[in-house]
């Protein structure tokens, strides 16, 4: 039903007090339409189920469950226990947004290693195209907005 209705979809241009007619929406929805961060949103939900059926991520406690990722509109966010677990999960989020024709942002994409709530140096992620994910540690990392890793 969705695709129907979008054929038929249409918007009028107004700039200032002057209106410029009606415009046929042909293909796709803007980036800034309510429906396209929804549609987005629900497009992650099988990305989302693949990672948490991985069961590569961090166990808090004992009996927790484990934690492989932070999901929140577009900023996604990867645990692992380790470089390995981390690249299997960066690998399994790569083939799939590849697989949707996603690609990643990859100047916000970066790899940190903690050990026992300490930074240590970590070699990074090595992507297909040969690009290095790494923490840089002079630049801040925000994750929707807050500084994370602050006084680390």
């Amino acid at each position: 039903h969705l695709l129907k209705t979008m054929k038929q979809w249409r918007t009028e241009l107004v700039v200032g007090n002057e209106n410029y007619g009606v415009v046929n929406i042909k293909r796709g929805i803007f980036q800034g339409d309510s429906l396209s961060l929804l549609l987005f949103i629900i497009a992650m939900i099988p990305l989302s189920a693949i990672l948490k059926k991985m069961k590569l991520g961090y166990q808090t406690a004992k009996d927790a469950e484990k934690i492989s990722h932070l999901l929140y509109m577009d900023d996604l966010k990867l645990y692992g226990k380790s470089e390995i677990k981390i690249q299997l999960l960066t690998n399994t989020v790569r083939v799939f947004s590849t697989d949707i024709s996603m690609q990643f942002g990859m100047e916000k994409c970066a790899t940190v290693s903690i050990k026992r709530g300490k930074i240590t140096t970590c070699d990074g992620i090595e992507m297909p195209n040969g690009q290095l994910i790494k923490y840089n540690q002079n630049e801040a990392y925000k994750y929707l907005g807050i500084l994370q890793l602050d006084n680390i």
